[in-house]
């Protein structure tokens, strides 16, 4: 495909946009509506044009669906029953080889247009307009428990087919590109259904289309079939004959829920399966009542008014964690010098207040020694890290405690 446009704001003979389409030089074209390439685009009348297909030099225009017959999709394997349910028709070689699909799309009951599919190349062209079009197979379900959307014809037959022929499946139109244009034009026609299975091809372009698709219901009613060992699509596990495995897929297919939302019915599991948390008790009983101890995990703030102990209070607490635990225990004290912190903690050791000249001169220095020792050194060597910040505090400093 060219690069350069040759003509650009055309209308799309596919979609029905009035200018969404650039054409190139050698005559392929792009919608960037619906996403899809056109290999020749002839605009013959301003009603709606036939797309065209070269074939041995020559050009056909599409077929309309009387030029088809009710037959198995035998290159699918989609049984002559099912394509008769849809409606789908195919052409027959001189070989009796199927060469082509017939897909019919109605405005209500009444037949609008008909997608062609060729099966050697897989181009596929547009007599009519999908224009007040429903979804591909929407004039046969009018309502029931669950609906499923695939993201092409062949698929949402095929998915029919995998699940015993029972349940709605209809198709959108324009393919994963398309597919949020396409369901926005037939919402209403989900609020029938009390559940929507996305089941959209198993690839990058199909699992967001998916995601985009769910989001368009109400919290709860869309469900994301994921297909299972790499499948690649709901025809492919027909034509490998995995029928449970996809009627298993369909039935655990998890309800979407946008990010940072949970569904609390699936959470059974994980609800009871949950991390225990270490914790200690507090030196008192008191808080142990009313707080349950001290927890790995959470964040204590002491608040109180000036000279009302706080720094007291959480001088025990640190030479608690020093006693009664094994873990490292680091001390950020901006309002004191790191000696002053030692002389604290210790203080609490020697039941006396060391910080003060007079009352640690009483000691010898064998008794300092001893306390600091027991708190300091021995078990508890390289234990306690305390910030000495001279005077000054640079925050980035702080991030060489983690």
């Amino acid at each position: 495909m060219d690069s350069s446009w040759d003509k650009v704001h055309q209308p799309c003979p596919l979609c029905g946009s009035s200018d969404a389409v650039g054409v190139n030089k050698d005559g392929s074209a792009k919608c960037f509506s619906c996403g899809e390439f056109m290999p020749k685009y002839d605009k013959q009348n301003n009603e709606g044009s036939n797309m065209q297909k070269q074939n041995t030099n020559t050009f056909k225009q599409t077929e309309s669906l009387d030029d088809g017959l009710f037959s198995a999709l035998s290159d699918r394997h989609i049984s002559k029953a099912t394509a008769e349910k849809y409606g789908v028709k195919v052409v027959h070689d001189l070989q009796g080889k199927v060469i082509k699909h017939l897909y019919p799309y109605y405005n209500g009951h009444e037949l609008s247009a008909t997608k062609t599919r060729v099966v050697k190349d897989k181009n596929f062209f547009l007599s009519g307009s999908y224009n007040e079009t429903g979804l591909f197979g929407q004039q046969l379900f009018n309502s029931g428990k669950y609906v499923t959307i695939t993201e092409g014809e062949c698929d949402a037959m095929s998915a029919y087919e995998l699940l015993g022929s029972k349940w709605a499946v209809v198709s959108i139109k324009r393919g994963a590109a398309g597919a949020v244009k396409d369901i926005k034009e037939s919402l209403e026609y989900f609020d029938n259904f009390e559940n929507v299975v996305i089941a959209f091809d198993n690839d990058k372009a199909g699992k967001e289309a998916a995601t985009k698709v769910a989001r368009l219901f109400k919290p709860g009613k869309a469900m994301i079939l994921t297909l299972p060992n790499g499948w690649k699509d709901p025809n492919d596990m027909l034509r490998n004959n995995k029928h449970k495995e996809f009627v298993e897929a369909f039935w655990t297919a998890k309800v979407y829920t946008p990010s940072g939302v949970i569904n609390v019915s699936e959470q059974r599991e994980k609800f009871h399966d949950r991390e225990k948390k270490d914790s200690i008790p507090y030196p008192w009983e008191g808080l142990n009542k009313k707080l349950y101890g001290l927890r790995q995990g959470e964040l204590v703030t002491l608040t109180g008014g000036t000279g009302l102990g706080k720094s007291s209070v959480t001088r025990e607490l640190e030479h608690h964690l020093i006693k009664n635990t094994t873990d490292n225990v680091g001390v950020i004290a901006l309002e004191e010098d790191w000696r002053r912190t030692i002389d604290g903690i210790l203080s609490i050791e020697a039941n006396a207040r060391l910080y003060i000249d007079q009352e640690r001169e009483k000691f010898s220095r064998e008794e300092l020694d001893k306390m600091f020792n027991i708190l300091y050194d021995g078990e508890n060597k390289n234990r306690v890290w305390i910030h000495s910040h001279f005077g000054t505090n640079d925050m980035d400093s702080f991030s060489l405690w983690y």
